[in-house]
């Protein structure tokens, strides 16, 4: 069966235009709804975003700070290594007088004694070490000859000789003046500025 409307055509016309009022505003209303989570989907995605650069910005600050601490340690470091550069250089030529005088003092045999003892270090550049010039009298001219001969084999010697020797009553007693004159080699240091004070 066909359904055959009585209706008159405006009123036909009518609920048409209404029906089409009601699917356009309801495709309005999505689409404002759309629009709307759309809006605030990038509210929430700014404010998150911001938060992020806030956080990336305050590790910025720290990492900063960071690295302005670093450079202080860097500098230290750099005044470190011109130190040990300086230690070196000026250590490079002076002798370890400490050790020449131990070992000196050590190996003095019995029948001499010492007056006088002068150490020098090489302030020129082509030369380096330095000179000992050892003053003394000796029982005779045998012991004193024997300590100038213990004397050249010390590890510390370049060249060892005698200046002079003479003759000499002291307590009524003959004895040997003499004067030693010892090159001395530049001693081994370890800079103090390095960790356990060696290289």
């Amino acid at each position: 069966m066909n359904n055959v409307s009585l209706l008159p055509p405006e009123i036909k016309l009518y609920r048409q235009s209404r029906q089409k009022m009601k699917f356009y505003s309801f495709i309005l209303i999505i689409g404002f709804m759309v629009l709307l989570l759309i809006y605030f989907s990038l509210i929430f995605a700014n404010v998150q975003t911001r938060s992020e650069l806030t956080v990336l910005r305050n590790e910025k600050i720290i990492l900063e700070n960071e690295i302005s601490i670093l450079k202080k340690y860097e500098q230290m470091q750099e005044q470190v290594i011109y130190l040990n550069r300086t230690f070196e250089k000026i250590m490079e030529r002076v002798p370890d007088w400490e050790g020449v005088l131990l070992d000196i003092g050590f190996n003095i045999p019995d029948g001499v004694w010492l007056t006088d003892i002068t150490a020098t270090h090489s302030t020129t550049s082509e030369s380096i070490g330095g000179d000992l010039l050892i003053r003394g009298i000796g029982a005779n001219n045998l012991l004193v000859a024997a300590w100038l001969e213990e004397i050249r084999v010390m590890s510390f010697v370049n060249n060892a000789n005698i200046n002079f020797v003479s003759k000499r009553i002291v307590d009524n007693h003959e004895v040997i003046q003499f004067e030693i004159k010892v090159a001395v080699k530049p001693g081994v240091y370890y800079s103090p500025f390095l960790k356990g004070g060696k290289n």
